[in-house]
């Protein structure tokens, strides 16, 4: 599995093209996101 942080890119070119990337070479992709500020966590 690949983790990346956002943004994923510049633009949503640059994001898609990590899925696509990612889609191909059979790796999960997700993202990071930090929830210990939000009020339900």
């Amino acid at each position: 599995m690949s983790s990346a942080k956002n943004p994923w890119g510049l633009d949503s070119t640059q994001a898609e093209q990590m899925v696509v990337a990612c889609e191909q070479a059979g790796v999960k992709l997700g993202t990071g996101f930090m929830m210990r500020f939000h009020a339900r966590h």
